[in-house]
């Protein structure tokens, strides 16, 4: 049909599946968050690994937009 628009805009992503929180939704708020809390704080690292700079060979642009975007506004707030 010539008035549908092409390529179907199917998308159907965990965005359009979103729905309003239900009767009781803290619980299971609490619950994700607990989860992504657990996840979040596995993902830290906590412990300074012996590793320097010049340990990672190549990608030098990866490693100068780290140090501008991380280390510089940790050590000049």
């Amino acid at each position: 049909m010539p008035d549908e628009p092409v390529g179907g805009g199917g998308g159907g992503g965990a965005a359009a599946q979103k729905s309003k929180p239900k009767a009781g939704g803290d619980e299971d708020a609490h619950a994700e968050e607990a989860k992504l809390e657990g996840a979040l704080a596995s993902a830290i690292v906590s412990e300074s690994p012996n590793v320097s700079w010049d340990d990672v060979s190549g990608l030098e642009g990866a490693k100068e937009g780290l140090k501008e975007a991380v280390v510089l506004p940790i050590k000049f707030p």
